[in-house]
């Protein structure tokens, strides 16, 4: 019986992937633990005596924000830095607040596809809902 543990720090994402994961190998897996909070806290406390005790156990924490190094000090682990291939990034931002951000963002993405030759367009949404909503309206756009 093997054990995989995946972080993602957002609930939703994180219930997806680790759905996606658990199908794919025939596993369950954990919660997320990618932000310093409280709870990670004691999380990391406990998987630190459980380690202790089951040395079948493998611990992989994969993150981009992390201090790797306290971590690797505490739970008396490696580190492995896997690089990731830069790509060129615009950010744009509105110079003033949207009244209606969802509007706003389906109108930006729209005026970037068809003004734009190539590249790829990322938008940082608040949840699932907003998502949705944006990939519908763009779908039927």
């Amino acid at each position: 019986e093997k054990k995989i543990c995946c972080t993602q720090p957002r609930r939703v994402a994180a219930m997806s992937v680790a759905a996606h994961v658990e199908e794919e190998m025939g596993v369950k897996l954990g919660y997320e633990a990618h932000e310093r909070t409280l709870r990670t806290d004691i999380l990391f406390g406990l998987v630190k005596d459980i380690v202790r005790v089951r040395p079948d156990l493998k611990l992989l924490i994969s993150s981009s924000t992390l201090d790797a190094q306290k971590f690797a000090e505490y739970l008396d682990a490696p580190i492995f830095n896997i690089p990731g291939k830069p790509y060129p990034v615009q950010v744009c931002y509105t110079k003033v607040p949207e009244a209606n951000y969802i509007s706003a963002v389906i109108t930006t993405v729209m005026q970037l596809h068809i003004s734009q030759k190539n590249g790829d367009i990322l938008v940082f949404l608040t949840g699932q809902d907003e998502i949705e909503a944006v990939h519908e309206s763009l779908q039927h756009t």
